[in-house]
């Protein structure tokens, strides 16, 4: 009897773990991998445009679809005129298999929606966009682990034309504010 029962056990066994491989799908592409960092916290930059106007954002990047896409969710300015602080953004982020391209689309309250590409170089991260009738890049270069120096740049004919905002984008601490967004 114990002879039948090992060969079943052990094809039970290897049953389960295929379901299981099965179930979890395959890996996140690599790329993807790439962005772990910016889903371990709350990211804030707090400093002015080139032209003297505030600039403040708080952005959480949160791993979706077992590791195959991110979404995003931006506080920000939502009230030109009394400068009111909330939710303004919200977007995804995903590896597209077709192009072997990580692309980008982000929703705002205004009724905006930005779509665009990730490139990533080594630890630095580039989410390239059309805005307005030009090309824009904002750079996200890597520091350390808690911090990357954030840039909005126009980008013309493979070169920056100008930079509108040059800043630390700064990794915060587990707080209430990050909870909301879990």
């Amino acid at each position: 009897m114990n002879k039948r029962i090992v060969p079943l056990l052990l094809l039970l066994a290897g049953t389960l773990v295929c379901a299981r491989l099965w179930a979890q799908g395959p890996p996140p592409p690599a790329s993807l991998q790439s962005l772990a960092n910016l889903t371990e916290g709350t990211w804030e930059v707090d400093t002015t445009f080139a032209n003297g106007e505030r600039f403040h954002q708080r952005k959480n990047f949160i791993s979706a679809l077992n590791g195959h896409a991110l979404t995003t969710q931006t506080k920000g300015t939502v009230d030109m005129e009394t400068q009111e602080f909330g939710l303004r953004n919200e977007g995804m982020i995903v590896y597209r298999a077709a192009d072997d391209t990580i692309v980008f689309m982000e929703a705002d309250v205004f009724g905006g929606v930005t779509e665009g590409t990730v490139t990533i170089e080594g630890k630095d991260i580039y989410f390239d966009y059309p805005y307005q009738g030009g090309k824009f890049r904002d750079a996200w270069i890597w520091v350390n682990r808690d911090e990357y120096r954030y840039e909005i740049r126009a980008w013309q004919d493979g070169e920056y034309s100008q930079v509108y905002l040059a800043a630390p984008m700064i990794r915060l601490e587990a707080t209430a504010f990050e909870a909301e967004y879990r």
